[in-house]
């Protein structure tokens, strides 16, 4: 690091016209909900960037006075900051830049898409252009690399006793056993119910966490069949 940044001091000192000014590079980020990053989708985005203004003339640097560089002490220059060395200003415009891309399917949070030349032009090189995917919150699934995690509120009769539920995926609705005897927070996999995994390799599992709950209000004669549970064999010796 240290020899790297000495070199860039001799560099200056010693004058840098002929390099070219480095572009300006861009980051936009976009919100994409879930059931886009599963199918994948094509988006347009609109954004303002700078551009030379070939309207308007270049005009002479007034701090190096044209020459691209600054005497520091004898024979030692260092390059003007203003103009970047060119001893010229480049004016520059600002302009609505419109850019349809795709989200390919199974796009990671904070990937970012590359688009080369659709930055910022101060009057050297083209910057370019990242899109940052921002995956939205969604109502039901929490994502796990290319699982789906939803939780289901099921009583505790239905955790012992076992039923059919109905549940939605991301495509559509799904019948789903559940075993008597499931535990509590107990997860059940679903393969081939997730996301689509990127690059076309395959589809992510649905995992299902059983979530017990019980009624906020209970009439007589379902206390009294609680109380009779309570005192029961198989209720009153449960070992953890």
């Amino acid at each position: 690091f240290a020899l790297y940044a000495m070199g860039d001091m001799f560099r200056d000192m010693f004058g840098n016209r002929g390099q070219t000014q480095a572009g300006q590079d861009l980051v936009l980020s976009i919100e994409v909900p879930l059931e886009d990053i599963h199918t994948g989708v094509t988006k347009k985005v609109r954004y303002k960037r700078h551009i030379i203004d070939r309207n308007s003339p270049p005009r002479r640097c007034h701090t190096c006075n044209g020459v691209g560089s600054i005497t520091l002490m004898g024979p030692f220059k260092t390059k003007c900051n203003t103009c970047n060395g060119k001893g010229i200003i480049v004016n520059t415009t600002i302009v609505d830049q419109e850019l349809s891309f795709d989200v390919p399917k199974g796009v990671k949070d904070g990937e970012r898409i590359f688009y080369a030349g659709f930055g910022n032009n101060m009057g050297g090189q083209t910057g370019n252009l990242y899109v940052t995917i921002k995956i939205m919150k969604h109502e039901r699934f929490i994502r796990e690399g290319d699982n789906l995690v939803m939780s289901l509120y099921i009583s505790f009769p239905d955790l012992i006793l076992g039923r059919s539920v109905e549940v939605k995926t991301l495509t559509g609705k799904i019948k789903i056993n559940i075993n008597k005897g499931s535990r509590p927070f107990q997860r059940m996999r679903v393969a081939g119910k997730g996301l689509n995994r990127e690059g076309g390799m395959g589809v992510g599992d649905l995992i299902v966490e059983l979530v017990p709950v019980t009624p906020l209000t209970i009439n007589e004669k379902e206390k009294k069949l609680l109380e009779e549970l309570k005192v029961s064999e198989n209720f009153n010796n449960i070992k953890y």
